[in-house]
């Protein structure tokens, strides 16, 4: 039997990071941050309060605000019988990112150029990290 306690999260939260900074978020585990990314990303409606991305709400906006932001996945979202080259293919065509060029560009950009024809499966914990790193900025967000 599974219980799951119901607590509420990101309470009291306001936060507006401006256009062309980069920010990090941190804190402990279970502290939230998934949560709020998720939020952001459209994928966890919130039960009060309002997220604004860019101006639009991720829930009602979400293909638009995918567009926009580089979102990497916690867990792996990687296909392991394929090569990295082919994951990357895969993702591209999912974004309609349709230049050769580009995959070649991120895949050198998170030095994993090299290992383009290793399968997925056959790679450490950080070089897929590398993999779906590439994919989330693939679409250049």
């Amino acid at each position: 039997m599974t219980i799951y306690i119901s607590f509420p999260a990101l309470i009291d939260i306001n936060l507006k990071v401006e256009k062309g900074i980069i920010f990090g978020l941190v804190g402990p585990n279970g502290s939230g941050k998934t949560t709020l990314i998720r939020a952001m990303v459209g994928t966890l409606k919130p039960s009060s309060g309002r997220v604004n991305v860019m101006g639009m709400d991720p829930i009602r906006h979400r293909k638009a605000i995918s567009r926009r932001i580089g979102y990497m996945p916690q867990e792996f979202a990687l296909y392991e019988d394929l090569t990295v080259e082919e994951n990357v293919k895969f993702f591209a065509r999912l974004m309609g990112v349709g230049d050769v060029g580009r995959i070649r560009e991120v895949l050198d950009f998170v030095e994993i150029g090299d290992r383009s024809d290793s399968p997925v499966y056959a790679l450490s914990g950080g070089l897929k990290r590398r993999v779906s790193f590439a994919i989330s900025i693939l679409h250049d967000p």
